[in-house]
């Protein structure tokens, strides 16, 4: 048996081997066996190994479940957060096309092939692409999380609500098919009315009130256009942006304008995210709470 083989292996897979690649190696399934009995190789998932002492991070215990189902690619919210997206979803999701050996607790199989398009790698790790995981993190997370995490993507300048929507368009006739267009109508056409209307939930919760909404602000020159929210006793607009509705380089300026007009008219403007609204109401809310209390409203 090659113990320095086997380390040098490991340390090229984030300390990780397998059973096989120990028996490779030239360790027979008794030495395997025995070193896990005592203590000394521990089992990080199913046929993934590594030495005692090995800290199983997160990103560990990912790349143990990839060396268990050879052939698995990170998908989903596990691939967004490789792209540098927030995932409140801790499970390990991985896209294993047709296996049908089920998954152990914790890990969840997409059971969709990923091509060579739509493969990438981080870290040493097969992960889809970003617009292969925006698309299945619609179809996996929670609504509203899953539009979070789409806004923020695009924000991001890791695709874009047309790339994410083609892939909608080639899933139809799926079961989820309807889940995804209603989704993508909330990205884009209605995704501000949506962003709104939790804003609203969440304001009405925390007891703040004195607004209206799509309030019309004029200036000197005229309309500037209607608020989301304001509170005119403290001049005070607050916003919910969708980069689906203000991520092309022309509403980006008209954005600015807008801005420019409404603080030389005296307003305050609070501009806050889909992410802001729904990861961190606590955060929206005492923003909003802290301009009221500025000004006295």
């Amino acid at each position: 048996m090659d113990a320095v083989a086997l380390r040098r292996l490991a340390s090229r897979q984030q300390g990780l081997f397998t059973r096989g690649q120990a028996r490779d190696l030239g360790f027979s399934a008794y030495q395997i066996r025995r070193r896990i009995q005592a203590g000394e190789w521990l089992v990080v998932a199913g046929a993934a190994l590594a030495v005692a002492g090995l800290p199983v991070t997160e990103r560990v215990r990912e790349r143990a479940i990839l060396l268990d189902l050879p052939g698995a690619v990170l998908a989903g919210p596990s691939a967004a957060r490789r792209h540098g997206l927030s995932s409140a979803d801790r499970r390990v999701f991985v896209a294993v096309g047709d296996v049908a050996r089920p998954a152990p607790p914790g890990v969840v199989h997409l059971r969709d092939q990923v091509g060579p398009g739509d493969l990438t790698r981080h870290e040493g790790c097969p992960v889809t692409i970003a617009v292969r995981t925006v698309f299945d993190c619609l179809r996996v997370l929670p609504e509203h999380q899953a539009l979070a995490l789409l806004d923020e993507a695009v924000r991001a300048g890791l695709t874009t609500v047309d790339e994410v929507g083609e892939r909608v368009h080639a899933h139809a006739g799926r079961r989820d098919a309807p889940r995804l267009a209603r989704l993508m109508r909330s990205a884009g056409r209605g995704g501000r009315t949506a962003a709104e209307r939790l804003l609203a939930r969440l304001l009405s919760a925390a007891g703040i009130d004195g607004w209206t909404g799509q309030e019309p602000i004029f200036d000197q020159a005229g309309l500037i256009g209607p608020a989301g929210f304001a509170f005119p006793g403290a001049r005070l607009i607050v916003e919910v942006d969708s980069h689906a509705r203000h991520g092309s380089p022309g509403a980006f300026q008209r954005d600015r304008e807008r801005q420019n007009r409404l603080a030389a008219a005296g307003w305050n403007v609070l501009r806050f995210t889909w992410a802001d609204v729904v990861q961190r109401p606590a955060y929206v809310v005492a923003a909003v709470q802290g301009m009221l209390a500025g000004t006295g409203a």
